[in-house]
C-alpha cells in the first residue's frame, strides 16, 4: 500500500481525520482544555505515526522510537 500513492493518500487521510476525536478522549483523560492547540499537536502526532514509520526501512524500529519519544520527549537535539 505504501508504494501506491493514492491508497497511502487515502489512508492518511482516513487516520488524519480522527484529530478532533482523539484530541478530545486526551482532554477528557487529562482534564485539560478541549480546545488547547498542544493536545491537537499531540493527537496529530500520533496519527500521523503509522505513515511516517510504514516509509521506513525499519518500521518496528521506527515505531519504537516514535513511542519513545512519545514516553520521554525529545532530548536537546
Amino acid at each position: 500500500m505504501i508504494s501506491t500513492p493514492t491508497l497511502r493518500a487515502y489512508a492518511r487521510s482516513l487516520w488524519t481525520s480522527c484529530e478532533a476525536a482523539l484530541a478530545h478522549a486526551i482532554a477528557e483523560q487529562t482534564g485539560r482544555d478541549a480546545g488547547d492547540v498542544s493536545l491537537r499537536i499531540l493527537a496529530r502526532y500520533v496519527l500521523e505515526i503509522p505513515d511516517l514509520a510504514g516509509t521506513e526501512p525499519d518500521p518496528p524500529a521506527a515505531l519504537t522510537a516514535a513511542f519513545t519519544h512519545l514516553q520521554r520527549g525529545w532530548p536537546d537535539l
